[in-house]
């Protein structure tokens, strides 16, 4: 295929595909499909921002692949991931609801780094985080805690 013909696909098909994105609800956001370095799971990039940045997603079809976390008391729950970068120190609110008992816990460095908060239940957290990389995991505390919720993240100045 020439680069001609890629352009004109990419020119034409793009702007469908990111307009079906946020039609769902959903940011439009860079996904390589693989696991980032010592993690199990591919992480989902977020670009935190003072507008905030939300997701409605659903633990159901994900693999309990973290447990640990100081305010998760149970295991068997399925995950998921979220990453950001940060780089200056930044206070950072993470919202969350969902109908089932979530957790979420903050790491600092890799998935399975230093936790730096861990919250019980729907709600806000806000902390002064350092510059640096972060995951933050969905949890639950038992196989029976999944389903949809949703996030968000924001900088507050």
């Amino acid at each position: 295929m020439t680069k001609k013909k890629v352009l004109f696909l990419l020119a034409t098909l793009l702007p469908a595909l990111v307009l079906s994105c946020k039609k769902a609800g959903n940011p439009v956001v860079p996904d390589t499909g693989a696991p980032e370095t010592g993690c199990p799971q591919a992480a989902v990039p977020v670009a935190v921002n003072t507008a905030g940045v939300t997701f409605n997603r659903d633990t159901s079809s994900e693999a309990n692949k973290f447990e640990g976390g100081s305010c998760v008391s149970g295991s068997g729950a399925p995950d998921d991931l979220f990453t950001f970068t940060l780089s200056t120190t930044t206070r950072v609110q993470i919202a969350r609801s969902a109908s089932w008992a979530i957790r979420i816990v903050v790491r600092k460095d890799s998935c399975t780094g230093i936790e730096v908060d861990c919250h019980s239940n729907t709600g806000l957290s806000e902390n002064n985080l350092a510059a640096g990389i972060y995951y933050v995991i969905v949890d639950g505390d038992t196989s029976a805690d999944q389903g949809t919720y949703g996030i968000e993240f924001k900088e507050i100045p």
